[in-house]
This record gives C-alpha cells, structure tokens and sequence, in this order.
C-alpha cells in the first residue's frame, strides 16, 4: 500500500537517507564523515521542510507502520527514494515513482547510488540525471 508519510515516518527517513546517500553515492562515500553528517542534514532539513516536498511510503496492508520503501519528491524532481535491502527488486521503486509521477513525460532525480541503476533499466525513459537540483537554490526550469 501506498501512503503519505506521517511524523512518526521522519527519524526513519533521516536515518535511512543520510546513511544511504553516505555509502552507496560517490558524492557521500568521498567525504570526511565530520562533514558529510553536519553538512548534508542542513540539505536534508532544506528538502524535507519546503511546502512542496511530498513524502510517499509503501508498507504492508496488515501493517502500514512497516516502512519497505518511500519516494522524497516534488512535482518534477525525485530527491531521494530508499528500499529496505529485503525488498529490493520487488518493484517497490517503481510503484512509487509511478504513484508520485504517472502525468510526468519527464522525471528529474537528485542521487543515483548502485540501486537506483536497476530502476533505470526497468523502462524507466523519462528518469534525467540532474544531481545539483538536491540543493534547493538550484532552479529545475
């Protein structure tokens, strides 16, 4: 099932994004963790509090608190999306990315770590690689 993120949601978000973005991106796994923690939780906080982020999260039925994968996006730009390793490869990305963009002819995304090449090569065409829109001063136009 497909739901908005709640409060509750965040903490796993943070956790997840951060921890994510560290070891599986080049950008994240070539910085000193002094910096990349204090640094990229500013761009974090930046995202996740702008009035046009949306959060999705898919979880179970019988439980929707069991988080399997969520989608940080806005209209056009897809600033991360995460999959718990156990249910990778279950079409989880897709199913959000098609949830969160099924009118967009063309779908920028902020992060491409080992995971997010899969969801490429499932047809996904309309996905464009444009890494500084994750800092919010840059225009998406």
């Amino acid at each position: 099932m497909i739901r908005p993120a709640v409060d509750t949601d965040i903490p796993f978000i943070y956790s997840t994004w951060s921890d994510s973005f560290r070891y599986d991106c080049y950008q994240g796994n070539k910085c000193k963790n002094e910096f990349f923690y204090k640094d990229y939780i500013q761009v974090m906080d930046t995202i996740l509090k702008a009035p046009e982020t949306k959060i999705i999260v898919e979880s179970f039925d019988e439980d929707p608190f069991i988080i399997l994968g969520y989608l940080v996006y806005d209209s056009k730009i897809a600033y991360y999306c995460f999959v718990k390793h156990a249910f990778r490869h279950k079409n989880i990305a897709k199913n959000l990315f098609n949830h969160a963009f099924k009118d967009s002819k063309e779908v920028y995304y902020t992060f491409k770590t080992r995971e997010v090449e899969g969801l490429l090569k499932l047809k996904q065409d309309r996905l464009v690689h444009r890494p500084y829109l994750l800092y919010k001063g840059v225009s998406n136009g």
